[in-house]
């Protein structure tokens, strides 16, 4: 199991078309998980606000450079999923895991769950490296696993 604080530079977002692949050449990712609450307030509960518990959202984002080839030219597959219109009103979810790169120590924890993409953007100023960011939003229920 990896132990201590953890520099940020081991982290990434790995998705799922026919296999796990790192999104290459990232430089940064988060992960947002959310909660809302629902009100339960009541005449007998006074001048109080009460709440429960309501719906729960997760979403993942991605900064990366942009390259053309090579084996981490996941970027490709992303911005084609995110143009293809033949699904109609559905869209393929991707399988997408958040955690330290490799993840591979037994005991290592990573996030877990299926994605719709909600964005994808590239921008290419003029002589600087060109760079990709892209947010998937969760489609059902992030879950947190061990490696075995």
């Amino acid at each position: 199991m990896t132990s201590g604080i953890v520099n940020g530079t081991a982290f990434s977002v790995n998705l799922k078309s026919s296999s796990y692949k790192m999104i290459g050449f990232s430089t940064s990712c988060s992960i947002s998980i959310s909660q809302e609450s629902r009100p339960t307030t009541t005449a007998a509960t006074g001048i109080w606000n009460t709440k429960t518990s309501g719906y729960k959202d997760w979403e993942v984002s991605c900064d990366g450079l942009v390259a053309m080839s090579g084996t981490n030219e996941v970027w490709h597959e992303i911005f084609e999923n995110f143009l293809d219109d033949s699904y109609g009103s559905y869209k393929p979810v991707f399988e997408l895991k958040f955690m330290t790169t490799g993840a591979g120590a037994s005991g290592d924890r990573f996030f877990y769950g299926s994605a719709l993409i909600s964005s994808f953007s590239m921008e290419a100023p003029m002589e600087e490296s060109a760079t990709f960011s892209v947010s998937f939003v969760g489609n059902g229920p992030l879950e947190l696993l061990t490696v075995p």
